[in-house]
């Protein structure tokens, strides 16, 4: 102990921190006070320098009793409002569509390429395909139709 280090019963270094003497023999059993020869004394300054260090290491959030992810929690509400920023830049620059446009286009197409495909059977009628050859085209298109519609798009064997 240094010479300037006054020694200090549970009580007296506990009122100066402003805790009760329990939680101050708590934070000497973590090594976040001093303790000094003597059941129930502790070194002042060391301990004060301590816990002043551990309490800087709580309000960075990488101490024992910093709130569960502190610094985590700081770190995604950062990347969040990046990823917000970057969305409406890209907005700004004309790269994002939303997604009721995409989706109205595609319905719009793929109602027009439906309606193209039905088409075909009786545009070869009139080409001078059979009715048999024509109906059964006819058939084979409305059941792959059917399956695209079924299956979401997603090809099947």
């Amino acid at each position: 102990m240094g010479a300037e280090d006054e020694v200090l019963t549970s009580a007296e270094l506990a009122a100066l921190l402003g805790m009760h003497p329990r939680t101050l023999a708590k934070l000497a059993d973590e090594g976040k006070v001093e303790r000094a020869p003597g059941r129930g004394k502790y070194l002042r300054d060391a301990s004060v320098r301590k816990y002043v260090a551990h309490l800087r290491q709580v309000a960075a959030g990488r101490g024992e009793g910093s709130a569960p992810g502190l610094t985590d929690e700081r770190t995604r509400e950062a990347k969040a409002r990046a990823d917000k920023l970057e969305i409406n830049n890209a907005k700004a620059r004309g790269e994002v569509v939303p997604v009721a446009t995409v989706e109205s286009e595609w319905i719009t197409a793929a109602i027009a390429v439906r309606g193209r495909l039905l088409a075909v059977p009786s545009r070869m009628l009139n080409a001078g395909m059979s009715r048999e050859v024509a109906a059964r085209l006819n058939q084979e298109l409305r059941e792959a139709l059917s399956d695209l519609a079924d299956s979401g798009g997603k090809e099947t064997a």
